[in-house]
Parts: C-alpha cells; sequence; structure tokens
C-alpha cells in the first residue's frame, strides 16, 4: 500500500477512535458551563459566614421614670456587648467575644475555591469576595434583639411609643426593639480585619480562622458592638396605674408603671413556658432597607438569617438571663438582680448551650445622687473610691471596677463605697481606713436620679404629707412598691398605702455579668 494510503487512513479514522476513547462523567470538562462559571457557583452558594459572641451583659433595675413618659437619659434597662478589648490589656487582642468568621464557611473555600496564581494558597482577598458575592451573607447586617426563645418572634417594647391598641406600636421600631448595625462586615476595616489573619493549605485545609473583631469602625473613632434596650424607661396606658384608694388625684397614682412593666420583662425572661424571652446576636437583612415602613422594618429585624424552616433556630447566640431577688422572704424586694450563673449561652443555629462557655454574674446596690459622697450624719453614703479601696487586700475590687466600666462610663455613673446609715467607721484615720475594706461597691448615676420621687407621694391629706420616703437599701426590711398590688408585694410590718410608703422605696440594683471563658 502507498504511503499517502496510510496517511489518508489514519486521517479518517482518527477522530473516531478519539472520541471512543472520551470519558463520561460530571467533571469540567464534560460539563456545559464554563469554569468562571463553575467557581462562581461555589462562590454564590458559600455557607453563612458570620459568629458573634457577646462578652458582656449588664441590667440596671432602675424604673428611670419621667412624669412626661419621657426618658430620663443614660439609664437603659437591659445592655449587652463586645466590651472586653476597650478596657482589657490596653485594647488589644480581646479573646472572649467578638465578630468573626465560621468554622463551616471557611472549610467550604478551601475545598472548592482554588488559589490565584501565583499564590499556591487561598488568599484574604479571595475571602473577602466571597464574603461580598455569596447569597447567603449579601446584606447581611449584624443586630441585637430581645426574642422569644421557642421560635425566635420579635418581642417588642410595647410600653412604647403607643397606646394600648395603637397598630403602630405592633411595628417594630428600629432603636427601640432592635440595635441594628449599619456598618458593612463584607469589606472596609471589618472586613479585612475578619480575612486578614485567615490562612489555608496548598490542599485547601484552613492553618488559621482569624481573630475576633470588636471594633466595627471605618475611622479612629472606635465604634463598640454593644446595643441597650429600655425595658423599663417610658409609660403609655398599655399597663395600668396603682389601683390605691387613697392616692387618687395624688402624683404617685402613675409611678407604679415603671417597677410594674420592668417587673412584667424580667418574668418574662425567667418563664419556663412559651412566653420566655432571650436577648439574642442575629443577624437581619439590608441596612439600605432601613428607611422606613413596615415592609422595611420587617425585612431588616424581624427576618433574621437561616438556614432551616425552624423558627426556633437561627445564625447567631442567644443569651438566656435568670434575675433573682435579694430577699424573696422579705415583701417588696422582687426579682431584679442577676448573681452567679444567672447567664447561659446559646448556639441559635442548634438550639444548644454552648458548651464550656461560663459567665460570672455580680451586682451592684444603686444608690441616689444625693447619697454619693453624702457626709450628713446618720444618713447612708455611696463614699468615693480612695487609692486604699483598689489596693493591697482590696486589689480584687480593681476588676469589679473595670467591669462596671465596660458598659458604664465615668459621665454617667460614680463608683464607690457603700456605708449604711448610722455607722461608726472609727475613731482614728487608721481605723476608718482598715474598716473600709468590709463595705460593697455602690455606683450612683450623675446626670439624672433614675429613682421614682420619694417625695409628695403621701396621701394629700394625710399627716405625712410633707415626708421623704427615702429609699430603703436594708434587704432585710420591708420596702415599698407603688403597684404593690400588682406584684404581688405581702406586707407585714404595714397595713394603710401610708405606712407601705413609710418603709421606704425598695433599692436598685445594677447587675454586670461577664464571659470568663474562651470557648465557643
Amino acid at each position: 500500500m502507498k504511503l499517502v494510503h496510510v496517511i489518508k487512513i489514519l486521517l479518517l479514522t482518527l477522530p473516531a477512535a478519539m472520541l471512543s476513547c472520551t470519558q463520561t462523567g460530571e467533571g469540567i470538562l464534560n460539563n456545559q458551563s464554563t469554569i468562571s462559571e463553575t467557581v462562581d457557583n461555589y462562590t454564590k452558594q458559600a455557607p453563612f459566614a458570620y459568629d458573634i459572641a457577646a462578652d458582656t451583659i449588664s441590667y440596671n433595675s432602675c424604673p428611670n421614670f419621667a412624669a412626661n413618659g419621657a426618658s430620663l437619659g443614660p439609664f437603659p434597662a437591659l445592655t449587652i456587648g463586645v466590651n472586653e478589648g476597650f478596657v482589657t490589656n490596653n485594647g488589644n487582642g480581646a479573646v472572649k467575644g467578638g465578630l468573626k468568621l465560621r468554622t463551616a464557611f471557611l472549610q467550604h473555600i478551601g475545598r472548592y475555591i482554588k488559589p490565584q496564581s501565583p499564590s499556591t494558597t487561598v488568599t484574604p482577598e479571595q475571602v473577602k469576595f466571597v464574603l461580598q458575592n455569596s447569597t447567603a451573607n449579601a446584606g447581611a447586617y449584624l443586630q441585637y434583639s430581645v426574642r422569644k426563645k421557642t421560635d425566635l418572634t420579635l418581642n417588642l417594647d410595647l410600653i412604647a411609643p403607643g397606646a394600648s391598641g395603637d397598630i403602630q406600636s405592633l411595628i417594630p421600631v428600629r432603636d427601640r426593639d432592635a440595635v441594628v448595625f449599619l456598618q458593612d462586615i463584607t469589606s472596609g476595616y471589618v472586613g479585612h480585619t475578619l480575612t486578614k489573619d485567615v490562612r489555608f493549605t496548598t490542599t485547601g485545609a484552613v492553618l488559621s480562622e482569624g481573630p475576633r473583631a470588636y471594633n466595627l469602625s471605618d475611622t479612629l473613632d472606635p465604634v463598640v458592638i454593644q446595643g441597650s434596650f429600655g425595658l423599663n424607661q417610658t409609660i403609655d396606658d398599655s399597663y395600668k396605674p396603682s389601683t390605691d384608694s387613697n392616692s387618687t388625684n395624688n402624683p404617685e397614682n402613675f409611678l407604679g408603671l415603671g417597677e410594674y412593666y420592668s417587673d412584667f420583662v424580667r418574668k418574662k425572661f425567667n418563664s419556663t413556658g412559651a412566653d420566655r424571652v432571650i436577648v439574642t446576636a442575629v443577624f437581619g437583612g439590608k441596612a439600605a432597607d432601613m428607611g422606613g415602613g413596615a415592609e422595611q422594618t420587617e425585612e431588616t429585624i424581624s427576618q433574621i438569617r437561616r438556614q432551616t424552616t425552624d423558627l426556633s433556630k437561627a445564625f447567631g447566640r442567644g443569651y438566656s438571663l435568670k434575675f433573682e431577688s435579694k430577699n424573696k422572704n422579705v415583701a417588696g424586694w422582687v426579682n431584679n438582680v442577676m448573681s452567679g450563673t444567672a447567664v447561659t449561652e446559646f448556639d441559635l443555629s442548634t438550639g444548644t448551650t454552648v458548651q464550656g462557655a461560663q459567665w460570672t454574674c455580680e451586682n451592684f446596690i444603686i444608690a441616689l445622687p444625693a447619697h454619693y459622697d453624702n457626709k450628713k450624719l446618720g444618713e447612708p453614703t455611696c463614699s468615693p473610691l480612695m487609692s486604699g479601696d483598689l489596693t493591697g487586700a482590696n486589689a480584687a475590687r480593681q476588676l469589679a471596677v473595670k467591669k462596671i466600666r465596660r458598659q458604664h462610663s465615668a459621665l454617667d455613673w460614680n463608683i464607690g463605697l457603700f456605708i449604711p446609715k448610722d455607722t461608726v467607721l472609727g475613731t482614728t484615720l487608721q481605723d476608718r481606713i482598715a474598716n473600709r475594706s468590709k463595705y460593697q461597691i455602690c455606683v450612683s448615676p450623675r446626670r439624672n436620679n433614675c429613682y421614682l420621687p420619694t417625695t409628695n407621694i403621701f396621701a394629700a391629706d394625710g399627716p405625712n404629707v410633707g415626708k421623704d420616703a427615702g429609699i430603703q437599701y436594708d434587704t432585710t426590711k420591708e420596702c415599698y412598691l407603688t403597684a404593690y398590688n400588682l406584684m404581688g408585694a405581702n406586707y407585714t410590718s404595714a397595713t394603710t398605702p401610708d405606712a407601705k410608703r413609710l418603709l421606704g422605696r425598695c433599692a436598685n440594683y445594677l447587675s454586670v455579668c461577664t464571659r470568663s471563658s474562651t470557648n465557643f
């Protein structure tokens, strides 16, 4: 056979031979989509990326009442935040709380996203690209809110701003029902902080997940991941005033609402039923939709990110709070403080408690502003701190002061030692200094008084009309609640309304709970 015929035969049979050797399957070569489209799909389908853990929760039981229904100032009831990094180690590297990237998200990147040449590993810039372009993460904004435990329905603070039956009061309101952080967490300084230390091996295994960020700022001014809720600040006719028959036409007729409503909210935290609420750190909708209106509010606050139809689960963390009484056996002392292990932390994506997450709570008496540095004989005082109060055998107090200052600034709150009335400190300077070691830390508001009025609260036609009821700081004695008939206070030492008022208003407390472990 001539050479030219052999070449023709080979040319005719070669394509068929090549076709018969081609493998079948679902690989990229046989997929009609291009390589770039396949990578884009992996980017778009990346799982939810963010985890948030708070490290400080505080509660102020002072009702913060104003006669016109307005707030008196910086006295929210409940505050939650990531604060440790700003008061510990000079603000460098808090490890017990903050925002970070979830393990499942990083594992997805390591498995499906290929390094960009010349790098042999996935880079932080690639991680940021996935954050910005994945469906599950685009437009996700961090928020704090109080929600039902069983279905994470938003718990509205119905005591403000509308009256009972007002439909507007049923619409979620930003900064009242949820604190939404408008910072973009996919880019800018926050995105850089979250991704800069993420590292992968050449095979895609995650070597480092990066730090927890506790500052959301893109500028030199810090943005603390902290939110506060009233829950004790204003009034409306959703909650009835005192039905005390002797206080008709008396200014105190409406003073019990603050106490009653805040106690109502605490009972919802303590509940074991379907109405139980928890404070949550979750992720809502798009901040650009914050312009107002019910639909935008629903998307940005009520509709939180989740991967299941189970309404009891969502991405983020939940914190159950347990309130107890300073003396449950004495009338007037309601469940208004947190102590010990009052906080339980949940992973809301699974509905289970976070194993190893330890919280420690302390509470501090709130003194009237008039009782701070009070030098009147026979009266209590919240005595300003001296250098010896925080050193030597008293050095442990420094930690308590730092914990208070995480969320309660020196601009708004004084800190001292509470010395009860009629206390004899000692006859010499040495005795007075030595005796201070046995007294507990107290706090006192600086700019306004959060307590309910103690004067002009007695029956107008009675013998006590000009008296000052004062504050009852002694938890072994009964104390006065305006709405005692609604709050279950059964007095044994006083039978008439004025006699109950003479007991003195019940002291209030600031409870501060801090995360004391690095388990997440």
